[in-house]
């Protein structure tokens, strides 16, 4: 049944603010910062040469390194909101392994449309993961099995399964993929991951939507300005 829109922000409200829209720069900053030490500066910034991470590990060692992970989004007129819970990233490789860097068992709840505004995209900080020197090939990331869309100029919301024919885990969240523009280390401690949701490719038949996903840019990553800020409570 259709949700009012002030309904519904109403009740995510008081159901948890850790399933707000809004990711803060305040959170941002402080957490890449400390994830620094570890030798890696967030948003496309280089990491400390003095860390242990940043140093060339012992034979025996795998070498790793902490990367952002963050949300933005494609432009599409075709919905004033686009709700989506976020639970999982991984980053698949080339030797067939997939390694998580984000991991949410209850979710992490955005509004994708503002994720971008008349300058551009918008970021969204999910989390930082630690991760080897492996060669990334794609990304897989899951979401609710229930999108909550708002056409343009609608004043409710529908809750809308995911297609039938995209990837579901074991707990019934779909799971979207796409391959990195170029195989990489990630791991290196000088590289971010952006997970766009391209709202423009978004499609909805039969009362079911498939959701896309790509690799997102990263200009404006480096600018504070551009992140969406989360208020915490208590």
């Amino acid at each position: 049944m259709p949700q009012k829109k002030d309904d519904h922000m109403k009740n995510r409200s008081l159901t948890t603010s850790r399933k707000a829209a809004r990711f803060s720069s305040k959170l941002w900053l402080p957490l890449l910062a400390g994830v620094g030490a570890l030798g890696f500066a967030g948003c496309g910034g280089g990491g400390g040469s003095s860390s242990p991470l940043s140093s060339a590990p012992p034979p025996s060692q795998t070498a790793s390194a902490v990367v952002g992970v963050f949300a933005t989004d494609s432009f599409s007129e075709a919905y004033d909101h686009v709700w989506v819970t976020i639970h999982r990233v991984e980053v698949e490789s080339s030797n067939g392994t997939a390694q998580t860097v984000f991991d949410d068992a209850q979710g992490k709840t955005i509004d994708l449309k503002t994720l971008r505004d008349a300058a551009g995209q918008r970021f969204a900080l999910l989390g930082a993961g630690k991760i080897d020197a492996s060669t990334a090939t794609g990304i897989k990331v899951t979401i609710d099995n229930s999108v909550l869309l708002f056409p343009a100029g609608a004043s409710s919301g529908q809750a809308t399964p995911v297609d039938d024919a995209v990837a579901h885990d074991g707990q019934g969240h779909a799971v979207l993929s796409f391959p990195l523009t170029a195989p990489r280390s990630l791991g290196s401690g000088h590289d971010d991951l952006v997970v766009d949701f391209d709202l423009a490719n978004f499609t909805v038949s039969g009362g079911k939507v498939r959701p896309v996903v790509k690799e997102g840019a990263k200009a404006g990553l480096d600018d504070p300005s551009r992140h969406e800020r989360e208020e915490y409570k208590g």
